[in-house]
């Protein structure tokens, strides 16, 4: 009989997870199993059951999260049939849910300032933050990074990306100033901490934890609540503001897709490289005004 802690702690230490993504599904997982009781055998769990905690703690979220979540859960159930533990499925019922683009999201600079404050926020977020914004890159690629894999004088640092892909982070001077400042005089370990030991620190991987072995890696979904509550934006409105930003600066897909770490240039242009409204008015005013007369 296999209970479901221990086929959680089994699936999260030997599956082949990217880091960050390791650190998400261990949190998903480990906040269904506290529903769903930690001793219960995984055989007596159906897919009603899950589909049931899912809606409980994830079903007033938005559609992202709610998949985010969900995708966790759909891809633990395959481990347990391909392991022969159990077969479980979620029942039909149970679907990914429609992100709708919403092309009023992109924030333009100036209304992102506040972010940058050294009065309002803490060193931590504004430089996660700024380096969020400047480098256009998932938050997962951002929280993944290490101090030994940024580059401060080349204003780069080396992530994993979706897919386990490895990939170069870019950012500019204010996120280097900022990165130096937060970073100090530690030169390995992750690069984004929490500020306290966290509650499920026992079941973290030893690479996620702060040479001092009190902090961790920050997770996404903690970084997503800190801006959330404090400011009402999304991590993922931070890339696509300066990715819209960017595209109206008018450079070129090819170099988008550099930055962004994108693969597609459908996906990118669909859905992120869409000139920010302030574009738009500049453009405008421009061709909006009068010739001049006649000398």
């Amino acid at each position: 009989m296999t209970i479901l802690s221990r086929a959680i702690n089994s699936w999260i230490r030997d599956g082949d997870f990217a880091a960050t993504t390791r650190i998400d599904y261990g949190l998903t997982l480990r906040r269904c199993a506290e529903t769903l009781g930690l001793l219960t055998p995984v055989a007596d769990i159906t897919g009603d059951d899950w589909h049931d905690v899912l809606i409980e703690l994830w079903g007033h979220t938005a559609a992202a999260t709610w998949n985010r979540n969900r995708a966790a859960v759909q891809t633990f159930l395959a481990y347990l049939g391909d392991a022969e533990v159990c077969d479980v499925k979620l029942p039909k019922l149970c679907q990914a849910r429609k992100i709708v683009v919403d092309e009023t999201k992109a924030r333009d600079p100036e209304e992102l300032e506040p972010l940058w404050d050294p009065a309002r926020f803490a060193l931590r977020e504004r430089a996660l933050w700024r380096l969020l914004y400047e480098s256009s890159s998932r938050a997962e690629a951002v929280l993944s990074a290490d101090v030994e894999n940024v580059d401060l004088k080349r204003r780069q640092a080396r992530a994993v990306i979706k897919g386990g892909r490895t990939i170069w982070i870019y950012f500019e001077d204010t996120g280097a100033a900022l990165l130096t400042e937060y970073i100090g005089d530690r030169t390995h370990g992750p690069l984004i901490l929490t500020n306290r030991r966290p509650r499920n620190w026992k079941d973290r991987l030893p690479q996620d934890r702060a040479p001092d072995g009190r902090r961790y890696r920050l997770s996404y979904d903690r970084a997503e609540h800190i801006l959330v509550e404090n400011t009402g934006l999304t991590l993922h409105i931070l890339r696509h503001s300066r990715l819209s930003w960017l595209a109206g600066e008018e450079v070129g897909t090819a170099l988008l897709m550099k930055i962004s770490g994108h693969t597609s240039p459908t996906t990118l242009l669909r859905r992120y490289a869409r000139p920010s409204d302030k574009a738009v008015r500049n453009l405008f005013d421009r061709v909006g005004k009068p010739p001049g007369k006649a000398q």
